[in-house]
């Protein structure tokens, strides 16, 4: 049989929806398409799902032809079919024809109204399998003694006693790291999860997923960090949905940095449906005829134009050609080692709302935006990412035996010691004692490790005493007696709940300088010796930038350096403007 021909949509707000045929076993998947104004569609369900492996398809009957689908969209139907009666569904694979390059630029704007226009969306987790046997009842135990976001009282026993590995397993399946997921069910009115012929509410998985990452339980779970990025990224969606963080496209990117696409432009557009300040990007449309980097080019230029400001810029820059460097890629890596918050915005002005003076390259790839070259990295501290653990001067055999654990969140931990220690030597110089008695001094140090962040009051008490605790105690695990460190393991639980969140967001993937008018900073984990510490126009923050030997510079990202956040720079007379072109 040949393959479906699709017939032209009449109008950019048409839509396909699927009647699935009634079938059972393993029958053959039928299904039938016919087209309706959105407006207009008699009551259909949204299906979310993973596509899966693109390259194993199977075959499924449409009208008079065949449609290949991936295998899991194939169990998908074959399991949520009635025995009994058709069923309607709006699936994006069949729907939208994706071979069509100008369809799925129309259709893809729709897809946030699709899904809030459906009587349910139903999310398919995949098959029962043995590893993931009564995890639907595991997850409604779960329900009763795991508050949503942490809230309210915890019994912690009674959680220990739980066979909770179906629950791991589950959130390891692709699903829960696919992109496209939060748009489609934070616009639900109502959503099921089913995994084989089992159902459960999809608000039982986010709210059992946030109260497990909110009291830190993931780690006690699983000990690999990859393990644990499911509970982290759907408490990111139950944020998101509660509007606990506002539905900027600033926000929405921040918040779903975890989640994965199979096309780059997704990376975006996979926002745009949700963002309460689309309007504002009314020239940003879904166009897949375009590359990937003149997409992305496209957007950052337009964000500077129009908001007169560099907050599109990102923390780290991890382009390689012929992404600009300059340029928000939107990908996992994007938004690693940030200083914004996004519930608070910029804390920060390091250009006193001196507004953007900037000019594009006639192919849009060239930045030129004038600023003040400020400061130069003169010693760095690498970050604990890139910190070897070879280095690490304790037993860690010893360790992981002694407090139980694996030696990946303890190799994590080993790193984030040898990295603060070896900011504060860098810091102290040659006589720590006497840091340590400056108490002005230190107080900068400790500002700095955290980017200042949480804390422009400058209330000094607020994290110096919490981060002094912190030092000795990785002073012990860096060398000090087992047994001692296992003593003190509940007093490394409580900070590490209160202090430890927020150091691992920043300093993990930032690295401590010392710049050559003798600043301290947390500049971003590419920066190298020699970078420049520059404030650009527009921008809130100072940015590392590298020269590259022909009059143009690498963006390198933005960093923090005290006694350059709040303008000093701009009264600097004896600094000048200039014209930097980033490529």
């Amino acid at each position: 049989m040949s393959r479906y021909t699709y017939a032209r949509l009449l109008d950019a707000a048409d839509i396909r929806i699927l009647e699935l045929s009634p079938g059972k076993g393993k029958e053959e998947v039928v299904v039938q398409l016919s087209s309706t104004p959105l407006k207009t569609a008699p009551h259909y369900e949204a299906l979310s799902y993973t596509w899966g492996d693109p390259t194993i398809t199977r075959s499924i009957l449409c009208s008079d032809g065949v449609v290949s689908v991936t295998t899991n969209l194939h169990d998908a139907l074959a399991n949520l079919r009635y025995k009994d009666r058709p069923r309607y569904l709006w699936v994006d694979a069949i729907c939208i024809n994706q071979t069509d390059s100008e369809e799925k630029s129309t259709q893809i704007p729709l897809m946030g109204e699709i899904y809030s226009s459906a009587q349910q969306v139903v999310v398919w987790l995949g098959r029962m399998t043995d590893d993931v046997t009564g995890v639907f009842s595991c997850l409604r135990k779960m329900e009763k003694f795991v508050p949503m976001y942490g809230y309210g009282s915890f019994n912690m026993d009674r959680f220990m006693r739980l066979d909770y590995s179906a629950v791991v397993n589950l959130f390891q399946r692709p699903y829960f790291r696919r992109r496209w997921i939060v748009q489609e069910v934070v616009k639900s009115n109502h959503a099921i999860a089913v995994c084989g012929h089992e159902t459960i509410p999809w608000l039982t998985i986010e709210s059992v997923a946030s109260g497990i990452f909110a009291r830190g339980l993931s780690s006690l779970m699983t000990p690999e960090e990859d393990e644990q990025m499911g509970f982290s990224a759907m408490n990111n969606i139950a944020t998101i949905r509660a509007g606990k963080v506002k539905r900027s496209l600033f926000n929405l990117r921040k918040a779903t940095w975890l989640f994965e696409c199979t096309s780059p432009h997704d990376r975006l557009y996979s926002l745009l449906g949700m963002a309460s300040d689309l309007h504002e990007y009314d020239d940003i449309k879904p166009d897949y005829t375009l590359s990937h980097v003149d997409v992305f080019t496209k957007f950052a230029a337009s964000s500077i134009l129009r908001n007169m400001d560099l907050d599109i810029l990102p923390p780290c820059s991890m382009s390689e050609a012929p992404m600009p460097s300059w340029v928000q890629q939107f990908d996992k890596y994007s938004m690693l080692g940030t200083i914004k918050i996004p519930e608070s915005g910029w804390s920060f002005n390091a250009t006193k709302d001196t507004p953007v003076q900037c000019s594009f390259s006639d192919d849009g790839h060239v930045l030129r935006v004038s600023g003040k070259s400020v400061d130069i990295i003169k010693s760095i501290v690498p970050t604990p990412a890139n910190t070897p653990v070879s280095e690490f001067p304790g037993d860690l055999d010893e360790l992981m035996a002694a407090l139980e654990v694996s030696s990946g969140p303890l190799n994590t931990m080993a790193r984030q010691a040898m990295y603060l220690l070896a900011s504060r030597k860098l810091a102290a110089g040659d006589n720590l004692e006497s840091f340590l008695l400056d108490s002005n001094k230190y107080e900068q140090f400790c500002r700095v490790l955290l980017c200042d962040t949480p804390y422009r009051e400058r209330a000094s008490g607020v994290f110096v005493e919490p981060l002094t605790k912190l030092f000795a105690l990785q002073e012990l695990f860096c060398g000090g007696p087992t047994t001692e460190i296992v003593d003190r393991l509940p007093e490394c639980i409580d900070l590490a709940q209160s202090i430890g969140p927020l150091l691992s967001l920043i300093t993990f993937h930032r690295s401590f300088c010392i710049t050559g008018e003798g600043r301290m900073g947390e500049m971003p984990q590419n920066a190298k010796v020699g970078d420049l510490v520059c404030v650009l126009f527009g921008g809130k923050v100072p940015y590392v930038l590298r020269p590259r030997g022909d009059g143009r510079y690498t963006y390198v990202g933005d960093c923090f350096v005290y006694g350059l956040m709040d303008g000093e720079a701009m009264d600097m007379e004896n600094i000048q403007a200039q014209e930097f072109a980033l490529v």
